[in-house]
């Protein structure tokens, strides 16, 4: 911060990295992903997961344990994406795997 003549100046190129050569949407979600942190994908699946939860419980075509298990499943799936375009950090997939997991077995013994 530089307060030069009274007026404060903030330099920015110190706080996130300049963008290099972003062509499509990866490079996009990449960049997006070092600017917060390595937390970008974990934010897609967490939003992902609870509005995947939220349209199934209302829809009210499912029970609440097969809602759970099928979010899991959808989010499990978009995260193996992210994790192989390298957004996404692998200890986040296994938690969701292990969510998964329990929603599945939830599901097994609520019938």
């Amino acid at each position: 911060m530089d307060f030069g003549n009274g007026n404060l100046v903030i330099n920015m190129s110190n706080i996130y990295p300049t963008p290099t050569n972003i062509t499509g949407i990866q490079g996009l979600f990449s960049h997006a992903n070092i600017i917060v942190g390595n937390l970008f994908g974990v934010g897609c699946l967490v939003v992902i997961y609870i509005g995947s939860l939220i349209i199934l419980l209302e829809s009210r075509r499912y029970r609440p344990s097969d809602s759970f298990a099928l979010s899991g499943l959808i989010s499990l799936t978009l995260g193996y994406m992210l994790q192989m375009v390298g957004i996404l950090d692998p200890q986040y997939l296994i938690i969701i795997l292990a969510i998964t997991l329990a929603a599945g077995i939830w599901a097994i013994f609520d019938k």
